[in-house]
């Protein structure tokens, strides 16, 4: 073997070391977690706040949360005693349906725009909204006037849950996101216990109408509370650059294919049959805008509302799958145990909230727990069939 040859296999050794040390140059070292940034331009440091701010932003979080978390429970026990007042009892499940389909569907758009626009800016864009929604339920004197005033709070209070958790996982390190995180669980908690009291009282003892003006009671006080505290680095670029990082068209396909199908699951319950014109035109509808979305999505779009390599993780989509199965079974149970015991068994609003009450605690305590089991011993799909286990022997 000559010198040259010699000199080659130096070369090639050296630049084969090169080429394996370049990604331990980009990567955390073994061991370590790193977060990525913001999305808008900022770095992940500009987000973190420490001491006062820090507790004074997540109480405002909490606050945000609960916000939407009682509106979701407070409106259980008055389901009944809406629809009578109205008298327009076949519209009851839209008092439900009015406000759980927009915050399913536009809860991805919203983080989309957060990026773009700013989490802050997003946020109160969602509290104005959701403020909106609750004077005109509140104010309504027809059912179809409810409606859209819920309709209006779905949209607002899917922008506040969006951000509310984008915010949460931003502004402190990983070491105290488990207490900020449990933090959120309790205010499902507080809210799922007082909410069904409220609305029952108030349902049964001064007026349903009350249900909707104590969100403009809380939010004259949570949302200057929240401007104060939370105060960003705001997203880098124009205003005209931030609108080109958006995909209009691609948004506009998911949210319509969402609403059509689940507008046409709603008309196949409230209508006489599941072949009304109606339903079907909403489900064929439906089903074309989905397939134009997902093929528009993820071949086409240059800013995908669904980030294909997030939806190809089969860990994020069983995720996903568990946490919404899970959260429909509460607000199924909430809404029939709501009709069941004030249209069968006879009992006021209030008593209705009484038989929530039981269910509500039992599984936001229960989530809690989960929570602090799975931190301590690591093992995530144990306790999930424990838990299935249980579900299916009470069932």
């Amino acid at each position: 073997m000559t010198d040259s040859d010699n000199d080659s296999d130096k070369i090639d050794i050296e630049k084969d070391k090169r080429e394996l040390d370049v990604p331990n140059q980009t990567q955390p070292p073994s061991g370590k977690f790193r977060e990525s940034d913001a999305g808008d331009g900022t770095v992940r440091e500009d987000h973190i706040l420490k001491g006062m701010r820090f507790y004074m932003c997540a109480i405002s979080l909490l606050l945000c949360l609960f916000l939407v978390a009682l509106d979701q429970m407070i409106t259980a026990a008055v389901l009944t005693t809406i629809s009578d007042h109205f008298n327009e009892f076949n519209k009851m499940t839209w008092i439900f349906s009015a406000f759980m389909t927009p915050l399913g569907c536009c809860a991805q758009v919203w983080a989309r725009l957060s990026i773009s626009f700013g989490r802050k800016w997003i946020m109160l864009s969602g509290v104005v909204l959701f403020e909106l929604g609750s004077l005109i339920a509140g104010v309504s004197n027809s059912m179809n006037m409810f409606i859209g005033g819920r309709a209006i709070q779905g949209i607002g209070g899917s922008a506040i849950q969006s951000c509310v958790m984008i915010i949460a996982t931003e502004i402190t390190t990983i070491d105290k996101k488990p207490l900020l995180f449990a933090s959120l669980s309790i205010t499902y908690v507080v809210a799922s216990v007082i909410g069904p009291l409220v609305g029952g009282t108030f349902g049964s003892y001064v007026t349903w109408r009350w249900c909707f003006y104590l969100n403009l009671c809380c939010g004259a006080v949570i949302l200057p509370f929240f401007v104060f505290t939370y105060r960003p680095k705001p997203p880098v670029g124009s205003f005209m650059k931030k609108l080109k990082t958006v995909d209009w068209l691609d948004n506009f396909l998911m949210i319509a294919a969402c609403v059509l199908i689940l507008l046409g699951i709603s008309f196949g319950q409230t209508e006489p049959s599941w072949k009304t014109a109606s339903t079907i035109c909403c489900f064929v509808l439906g089903g074309l805008l989905l397939i134009a979305f997902l093929v528009y999505n993820f071949k086409f779009s240059k800013y995908p509302t669904l980030p294909g390599d997030i939806v190809a993780k089969p860990a994020i989509l069983m995720a996903f799958g568990t946490f919404s199965l899970n959260y429909s079974v509460l607000m199924v149970l909430a809404q029939f145990l709501s009709i069941y015991v004030q249209n069968v068994l006879g009992f006021d609003s209030f008593h209705s909230g009484l038989f929530i009450l039981p269910c509500a605690i039992a599984s936001g305590f229960t989530a809690i727990i989960t929570g602090i089991t799975m931190r301590k011993i690591r093992y995530i799909l144990s306790v999930l069939w424990q838990e299935s286990f249980f579900q299916y022997r009470w069932d």
